[in-house]
């Protein structure tokens, strides 16, 4: 089905094939970065520079807002703004190194953008050719207008045979007629309120006198907004014929609003949301309709056989306890699985499609009609990218632009999977001499064994306190008996061995009390507590192999810290590297 949420988070038509990667972010101290700050005077438009790239004060503020979307910016502390810079800035150093590292010509990336830049142009065309052509820019100028800007409406509505959720018997020119005759009424002097509750058949209007204040875009049909939006204050409009039946009014206010100052990406959204809520079903049609066309004049085949040989080359494939999408000999990846046009379907292309996901995906469609019905969708999604280059919408600018993002943000994700974390991977050696270095952070502190009675009140924790001080030996059979924790009854109230650190009260009090003693009652929060201290255990140092896979991800934080430093101190030898530390502290 062709339907788009949101632009910021789109899938490809129909069913197509997604793996969004995780950049990994790495930090340095705040000192190597602030360490370097120009005494000349910046531009209070510019808060960083980082080479031949700028990190602009709006870009900046925006950052702020999506990082902190709960505070306004002035609230912000000058270590989040600082923390915020480094971060962006570190970003920038890590795909201008991997540029000039060489990343964009390994053949992974250049597959990878690939695939990212078909499926953008994909889901682009369909745009441009349906949802461009059904929501028109009145409409998304309407409902921005009438959200942002209050304006006052008193509305007629008049229902026809075939309107929705309406039983209504007069056909659509009687309707007609009755709408320009009241419009004839109230040019003559009549209270268009009054009409509203007389005529109206939609109790929304009829209840209200017809008055809408403010009026909420979306309440009625797109084209009822629209010339709402179009209808200067105190001028009548209509009648309007839509699916939901006839409707005229006057607009009584208008606040005025310049839409130039609306971003690109909420009139995006509006579009989105305006085809979503009335256009989907139509569009998908649409859709439905170019597609079947566009394979027909491209031309195109699934291979039955092609199928048989692709499942038989995965069974063995999946044999190996070691199968990952890599390990795909040349041969089953080269098997004909179809085409469309001059582009062909193989087994490696679609396995391909998947970006090193496929071996977590084969069994949900590992049967012949499950691979045919993805085969098919493939084919249906490739026939759009062939399209949408036969358009050129690769060339586009907002395609450019966000071709552009994407370079980078896959030069970040490959600089560090590629240049940060394969080569911070820790030896043995450096694991157990980092351990020997700081074993003072790898320390089991003491701990004193409690056991616990809780109960309800104070007078019976009383009662209990002096039965197991006359029989301490037997504390377990009270605890059992008495505690009103059902989960320790069991165990006897045995809380085991708890730290001396612990914050919980009844440990304190044990802590306090020493070892071997019986006291109470505590009250700490629903309980009244008895307890019984047992021995304390010395602080113990924790071996190695206890410890060894907190000491191994310390040591590789560290060589990665080292890596970026060493990265960034290179950049910085042949580039301008600067924070403005002035916009930072003053910006509102």
């Amino acid at each position: 089905m062709f339907r788009v949420v949101s632009e910021k988070n789109r899938s490809f038509i129909s069913g197509g094939l997604f793996f969004m990667q995780k950049e990994l972010r790495f930090l340095l101290p705040l000192f190597l970065v602030f360490g370097f700050l120009s005494s000349c005077d910046r531009s209070p438009d510019i808060v960083a520079r980082v080479g031949d790239e700028i990190i602009s004060t709006e870009e900046f503020s925006n950052a702020l807002k999506q990082r902190y979307p709960h505070k306004n910016l002035e609230e912000t502390a000058i270590e989040e703004r600082r923390s915020l810079i480094k971060n962006m800035m570190e970003k920038k150093v890590k795909y201008m190194r991997a540029a000039e590292l060489g990343m964009e010509q390994n053949a992974d990336f250049l597959e990878t953008i690939r695939l990212r830049e078909s499926r953008l142009i994909s889901s682009k065309l369909p745009e441009k050719l349906i949802v461009d052509s059904l929501v028109t820019e009145d409409m998304i100028n309407s409902r921005l207008a009438l959200s942002k800007a209050r304006t006052d409406v008193i509305l007629v509505g008049l229902a026809y045979h075939g309107v929705p959720g309406r039983i209504i018997h007069r056909s659509q020119e009687e309707a007609m007629t009755i709408a320009k005759e009241i419009l004839m009424q109230v040019k003559q002097g009549e209270d268009l309120a009054r009409l509203a509750e007389i005529y109206s058949d939609d109790s929304r209007v009829r209840n209200n006198q017809g008055l809408f204040s403010p009026y909420h875009p979306g309440t009625f049909h797109h084209a009822v907004d629209a010339a709402v939006f179009l209808t200067p204050a105190g001028e009548l409009f209509g009648p309007v014929i839509t699916p939901q039946g006839i409707f005229l009014g006057k607009v009584l206010e208008k606040e005025s609003i310049n839409l130039d100052t609306v971003s690109h990406n909420e009139k995006l959204k509006t579009k989105w949301n305006i085809y979503n809520n009335n256009f989907y079903q139509r569009g998908d049609s649409i859709y439905r309709e170019l597609t079947a066309n566009f394979k027909e004049e491209l031309g195109w085949e699934v291979s039955s056989t092609g199928i048989s040989q692709f499942l038989g080359a995965i069974d063995e494939w999946s044999r190996n306890p070691e199968a990952n999408d890599a390990t795909f000999t040349a041969q089953q990846r080269s098997i004909y699985l179809g085409r469309v046009g001059k582009d062909t379907i193989t087994s490696g292309y679609f396995i391909d499609e998947f970006q090193r996901t496929f071996h977590d995906n084969y069994r949900k469609f590992n049967s012949e009609a499950g691979l045919e019905k993805m085969i098919n969708e493939l084919i249906q999604y490739q026939t759009w990218v062939i399209k949408a280059r036969e358009h050129n919408i690769r060339e586009l600018p907002e395609i450019r632009e966000r071709m552009s993002d994407i370079r980078k943000n896959l030069l970040v994700e490959f600089f560090d999977r590629e240049e940060i974390k394969a080569r911070s991977i820790p030896t043995q050696e450096e694991i157990e001499t980092y351990y020997q270095e700081n074993k003072s952070n790898y320390m089991d502190s003491r701990r004193i064994h409690i056991r616990e009675i809780a109960v309800g009140d104070s007078l019976t924790a009383e009662k209990i306190l002096d039965k197991a001080r006359k029989d301490p030996e037997n504390f377990h059979k009270l605890a059992a008996e008495y505690t009103e924790k059902s989960f320790m009854k069991e165990r006897g109230g045995d809380l085991g061995y708890q730290s001396v650190n612990s914050p919980r009260l009844v440990v304190q009090k044990a802590v306090e009390a020493g070892e071997n003693q019986i006291i109470g009652p505590i009250h700490d929060r629903s309980y009244y507590y008895i307890i019984k201290t047992g021995d304390i255990e010395p602080e113990r140092q924790k071996e190695l192999s206890e410890v060894e896979i907190v000491v191994r991800s310390n040591v590789q934080q560290n060589k990665q810290e080292e890596i970026l430093e060493n990265h960034i101190a290179e950049f910085r030898k042949n580039h301008t590297y600067w924070i403005n530390e002035n916009v930072i502290k003053k910006l509102k």
